[in-house]
């Protein structure tokens, strides 16, 4: 028997041609298709720090549309400040935030686009001057996403509250830049094991140790050229606490005789062993000679032992 070779591929073609109709996926979607939001509404985008400084520093905000696709066409956003809800947000969350000054902030604007084929909008900047904030507090700007006509806005991620938590200095450990003299070596000499050279030597393991503490006992880190120093760290020796320092000045010169006072310290006690403190003070001059002038100590009279891991000189600028 002959078989119709044309009525035969034609059927093949047309059973193909179902299968694959049968076989296509359905196109896929998740709930949240086409909703908009804002990536910086979540808790660990919301929260920032900045540094100190005479320039101003910006974060990003901006919209997104969430799913598996793209917008067909571009969609127009806008955002509001909401500083309403500050008082609403301490409130329920146990804070203390406050607003951010007019003058410390400038937003870039706060109407954008998300263009077609795009799943972000192209983003805007809010630039902040953190020398006009005060360090020691929080400050919150809430920005809100508007609904656009006809589209969807997550109400979880509709709002950010951008919370400032820290203004950091910038700082600069410039302690190797300088040379060390001590007004009493070790009793072996500079190139014992405890010696005066473990004072700087950025280990906390070792320390400088002294077998008879003198009266008016200083160290001193000169610089070839005059630095603006205003912090440093003193981190404790490892053993027995009556050998720490107790009272001390930090004091700045220029010709190596005529010393200006910059940071006293009384009756202070270190915690533990090993531990590193810090110390700020306000300073804004120039000096290429820098002393630290120890006067009392823990528990030993002069005469005593004393001890010392490490001292540290910083520059904020």
């Amino acid at each position: 028997m002959k078989m119709n070779i044309k009525k035969l591929s034609l059927a093949t073609l047309i059973a193909g041609t179902l299968l694959s109709a049968c076989n296509k996926p359905d196109e896929i979607k998740i709930d949240s298709e086409g909703t908009l939001y804002m990536a910086t509404a979540t808790e660990e985008k919301a929260k920032f720090n900045l540094f100190l400084a005479d320039t101003a520093q910006t974060i990003a905000f901006g919209a997104a549309y969430s799913g598996l696709g793209f917008p067909d066409s571009d969609i127009p956003v806008s955002f509001t400040v909401q500083k309403d809800l500050i008082a609403a947000f301490n409130q329920a969350n146990g804070t203390t935030y406050l607003p951010f000054p007019e003058d410390a902030y400038t937003i870039s604007s706060l109407n954008t686009l998300i263009k077609a084929g795009k799943t972000t909008s192209v983003p805007l900047t809010i630039s902040i001057l953190s020398n006009k904030l005060n360090r020691g507090l929080k400050y919150i700007l809430p920005i809100r996403l508007e609904a656009p006509a006809g589209a969807k806005v997550s109400s979880n991620l509709q709002t950010t509250y951008f919370r400032l938590e820290n203004i950091v200095r910038k700082e600069t450990d410039i302690t190797d830049l300088s040379k060390l003299t001590v007004s009493q070596e070790h009793r072996d000499g500079s190139g014992a094991n405890e010696a005066s050279p473990k004072l700087v030597d950025n280990n906390a393991a070792s320390k400088f140790l002294l077998h008879t503490f003198p009266a008016g006992f200083w160290a001193q880190l000169t610089f070839v050229d005059a630095k603006v120093v205003g912090g440093y760290r003193l981190t404790s020796g490892g053993d027995a606490s009556e050998r720490d320092p107790k009272d001390w000045q930090i004091q700045g010169s220029n010709d190596g005789n005529s010393w200006t006072v910059l940071d006293t310290r009384t009756g202070f006690m270190f915690a533990a062993r090993g531990q590193t403190e810090f110390f700020e003070f306000p300073n804004e001059t120039a000096y290429k000679y820098y002393r630290l002038s120890i006067s009392a100590l823990r528990g030993n009279a002069i005469g005593g032992l004393f001890q010392l891991a490490e001292w540290r000189l910083i520059t904020f600028k």
